[in-house]
């Protein structure tokens, strides 16, 4: 059996072709129009698949990334007030032998009011806070620890 191609299924594939071919630039003028492969999810299903999954993991990750930055900040807080808290000690550690070999009540009083200063410095670093909350109070964030 033979096929005989006439003018007119020429004009038609050749038409049909030139449909095709339009509705290609088409895609391809929008696609770098505004820069993305995929404008629509019917552009390419399986890719719009694999993007939405990489969009959801990259806000998982920015997520996690802002966590870390603010515990690493709140650790950060937290460690200097130790540090201080510790040379507040070394340093009341030091009065109070200094103030074993004081001999009259006023160098004691002296050291006496030296020593509160430090209890406040020691109670206002306990009581310190980051982003609103207080770093030594445990779960009860709104609370402070050393009033």
């Amino acid at each position: 059996m033979t096929y005989r191609i006439t003018p007119q299924v020429q004009a038609a594939t050749l038409t049909a072709q030139t449909a095709a071919h339009s509705v290609r630039i088409a895609q391809l003028q929008q696609q770098i129009a505004s820069g993305s492969k995929i404008n629509r999810p019917s552009d390419d299903p399986y890719g719009t698949k694999i993007l939405l999954s990489r969009q959801t993991l990259l806000t998982q990750y920015q997520t996690q990334k802002s966590t870390v930055s603010a515990a690493r900040d709140r650790l950060n807080q937290a460690n200097s007030d130790l540090l201080s808290i510790g040379t507040m000690f070394v340093q009341a550690s030091s009065t109070a032998s200094e103030a074993r070999s004081s001999l009259s009540s006023d160098e004691t009083e002296a050291y006496a009011t030296a020593v509160d200063a430090m209890i406040t410095q020691l109670r206002d670093s306990a009581n310190s806070q980051f982003d609103g909350a207080y770093i030594f109070s445990g779960d009860a964030v709104q609370t402070a620890p050393y009033p």
